[in-house]
């Protein structure tokens, strides 16, 4: 039905009128009610327990500085990276650190947000610290030479191809 067809209905027939438009009132009080629901729900399942969630991984104590010690703690600069990434913050992600963004991909449509527990914090934390350590920098420079490599012979098969179709124009 086209917009004109169902607005001419709507003045023809007033009681349908007032029950298309009770009903529509009816639909925005239960969106409204829904959305309530989803609010208190987040805050009593999720913002309360996530106060007391820990952005640590398993062995903090290698992340500690030594007065002596004139060398970086690139493993506590990780760990401290991830926890500041995990603060809740107004405005940015839909108010919901970086692992439970991770760990709810479909947030956006549902915007309701499952809980996260400790285990899935320092189990992600500890992998985290783990990138700050030689192993973990070895494989994040394998896995960027890796990836710059697949880059370098995409580029390469895409260029062979684009100078084919030339070839191929100039030849017609």
């Amino acid at each position: 039905m086209e917009i004109y067809e169902y607005n001419e209905v709507m003045r023809e027939n007033g009681e349908l009128k007032s029950k298309v438009e009770q009903l529509y009132q009816k639909c925005n009080y239960q969106r409204t009610v829904f959305r309530e629901l989803q609010r208190i729900i987040n805050e009593l399942i999720v913002t309360k327990p996530y106060k007391k969630i820990k952005h640590i991984g398993l062995s903090p104590h290698r992340c500690k500085t030594y007065k002596k010690d004139y060398r970086i703690n690139r493993e506590k600069v990780f760990q401290e990276w991830w926890k500041k990434e995990n603060q809740r913050r107004q405005g940015l992600n839909m108010g919901v650190g970086l692992l439970e963004g991770i760990l709810n991909p479909d947030m956006g449509h549902e915007r309701v947000i499952l809980p996260i527990s400790q285990r899935d914090a320092s189990v992600a934390a500890t992998v985290v610290q783990w990138f700050g350590t030689s192993c973990g920098q070895g494989f994040l420079h394998e896995v960027k030479q890796a990836f710059d490599e697949s880059q370098e012979e995409l580029d390469m098969k895409m260029k062979a191809e684009r100078e084919a179709k030339i070839k191929k124009r100039e030849l017609e």
